[in-house]
């Protein structure tokens, strides 16, 4: 069976345009993704729906990403938690066990090696 059409990725970001292209480029890799831009709907989901790994945006309007990540532990302690900051500085309150990765020019592409580090593929 194949590895990454199991893996559930959840991506949050207020950025229309950039939950897109991760899902976008995500899905092309093989995994199934789904993308929120309000963190409160992504809570809502995550209530009801098992994931993997959780891809979120460090500034987000409501909750923080980093808010997200430490209430969707709690109901769902097994996911990875990968944030994503514009700033590595401004992301000091950052749990460990949290991959960070610096919104760049190529930061789609150091999600997607990620994802694929914690699956394995």
């Amino acid at each position: 069976m194949d590895q990454k059409a199991n893996t559930h990725i959840v991506v949050v970001d207020s950025s229309v345009v950039a939950t897109i292209l991760i899902k976008e480029v995500l899905r092309s890799h093989g995994y199934q993704v789904e993308i929120f831009t309000e963190s409160s709907k992504a809570l809502d989901y995550l209530r009801l729906h098992k994931v993997d790994i959780i891809v979120s945006r460090y500034s987000m309007p409501e909750i923080s990403g980093v808010m997200l990540l430490c209430m969707a532990e709690l109901m769902q302690p097994w996911f990875h938690g990968i944030v994503v900051t514009a700033n590595q500085h401004e992301a000091t309150d950052i749990p460990e066990g949290f991959t960070i990765i610096e919104k760049s020019s190529h930061f789609v592409e150091r999600i997607v090696a990620t994802v694929n580090a914690v699956v394995g593929a």
